[in-house]
């Protein structure tokens, strides 16, 4: 995922009513503006809230509560936003405080008042709920993906040095000798160990069988403790 920097306000603050409220005559201190705004870091999300919202146009569309064309609108709108970002031509500043209010913010410069539509029937909780899981969901794969590419260079390791020794060590001291390939071969094997992540559906696992450092023998039920 690319992050884009983000440009400070141009507009003196002076002239300038806070984003989160357009009641007040007065603009916030500066500091407080800094304080108050996510969009340098939750800028990261903004391709998952794009998805997001897309489908919450559509399913806008679909129950009546905006018309088709509205509904076509918003998501071309979004998809242009997307476009957009990926170009590096989308330049949200702290003004807009988050990803979400930048992403209305274009989006309603682009379509017009339809653009306000789109915060019908969700909450700014429900946004960041599901871009958050949406982001989740993304980078678990990433990072499974990694994982294995991993094993599969320890498995490449372990051909390589089959009868290769080395010195163990327990606790900073050494231990008995064993073979370099088995060391690499239980370090790949420990991902299919571990304990799965909440979005992973499947149960619970436990290293039981890892043993301190040369792994139970496989005729013991190694995962005679995992968790049903």
């Amino acid at each position: 995922m690319r992050s884009l920097p983000v440009q400070q306000s141009s507009t003196p603050n002076s002239e300038k009513s806070a984003t989160w409220s357009q009641r007040f005559e007065g603009a916030l201190h500066p500091a407080i503006v800094l304080f108050n705004a996510s969009i340098s870091f939750d800028i990261e999300l903004i391709e998952y809230d794009l998805t997001g919202s897309q489908a919450h146009a559509k399913m806008l569309a679909k129950q009546g509560i905006i018309s088709a064309v509205e509904g076509d609108q918003l998501v071309a709108g979004l998809e242009q936003i997307r476009q957009e970002y990926r170009s590096n031509q989308f330049h949200p500043t702290v003004d807009d405080e988050d990803v979400h209010f930048a992403v209305e913010k274009r989006l309603t410069a682009i379509v017009g008042d339809v653009g306000k539509k789109l915060h019908t029937a969700r909450s700014r909780n429900d946004q960041v709920g599901t871009d958050t899981r949406l982001y989740l969901r993304d980078q678990i794969q990433q990072i499974r993906q990694a994982i294995k590419a991993f094993q599969s260079a320890l498995l490449t390791h372990a051909e390589q040095h089959i009868e290769t020794l080395i010195p163990g060590y327990t606790h900073l001291q050494r231990a008995q000798p064993s073979l370099h390939a088995g060391a690499a071969v239980r370090t790949a094997d420990a991902r299919n160990h571990a304990p799965r992540v909440p979005a992973d559906p499947g149960r619970t696992a436990v290293p039981a069988g890892a043993a301190a450092r040369l792994r139970l023998p496989p005729a013991l039920p190694a995962r005679h403790g995992a968790l049903q």
